[in-house]
């Protein structure tokens, strides 16, 4: 019976107060987070034993022992299934939610991502991804892109014809190919040109314009040696 007391000690104990006085207190307690967040909810019924804790120490005690870096990161976690004391700091495993710091935003709120636990420890450090530009963020899109770019951003908004994705959801380097139709007048069918390209062919510097105003490749002859391939 006694045992059992314990245990249930054990699985409910708090963390020691004084220590959420510092930088991202919230990282300690429970439900930082809301699960909508992640869509993941926690259904553990409790904190995992310190003593399951072998590969090393928790993510907190690394971050207490790592200075402005370590309080980042309390900071910016924002899971909502554990915390930073129910993570060790070399997990490969867990990918938990971070929320930045670094005042980088979509849609008005703060920007959220997963990422393993190891992947913001270790020497070759993660940090955000919007504030890298890997993903579009309310600074850093292709629609903010071309209101940045004078007329030529202008032509790029006049020729984006994609049905299924908005401008603002793609970031100017992307590689991924989106639809464009043509604002030059250049016709097919009697319809406005459209074609495929990569977004970063139409932001960098080496420009791609539409292939059916290039006269070296008439859409006509285009169309031909595409029949006679097949």
């Amino acid at each position: 019976m006694r045992v059992m007391v314990v245990m249930a000690a054990r699985c409910v104990a708090p963390v020691t107060p004084m220590r959420w006085s510092r930088p991202g207190a919230l990282a300690r307690r429970p439900s930082s987070a809301s699960p909508l967040l992640s869509g993941r909810g926690s259904t553990k019924p409790c904190a995992p034993v310190r003593a399951q804790y072998k590969r090393g120490m928790t993510l907190g005690e690394w971050c207490d022992e790592n200075g402005e870096y370590g309080d980042k990161l309390m900071e910016e976690w924002y899971d909502p299934d554990r915390t930073v004391d129910e993570v060790t700091r070399g997990n490969n495993i867990y990918r938990a939610l971070w929320r930045c710091s670094a005042g980088c935003t979509v849609d008005g709120e703060q920007f959220t991502w997963e990422a393993l636990v190891c992947g913001r420890t270790r020497p070759n450090r993660q940090g955000c991804p919007g504030c890298a530009g890997h993903v579009p963020t309310d600074a850093h899109n292709l629609l903010k892109w071309c209101q940045d770019n004078g007329e030529y951003g202008q032509k790029l908004i006049e020729e984006w014809a994609e049905p299924d994705v908005n401008m603002k959801d793609v970031t100017p380097g992307t590689k991924k190919k989106m639809t464009w139709r043509c604002s030059a007048g250049c016709t097919e069918d009697g319809q406005p040109f459209t074609w495929e390209a990569p977004v970063q062919h139409r932001t960098s510097s080496d420009r791609h314009g539409c292939p059916g105003c290039n006269p070296a490749a008439p859409i006509d002859l285009k169309k031909r040696l595409g029949k006679i391939a097949r």
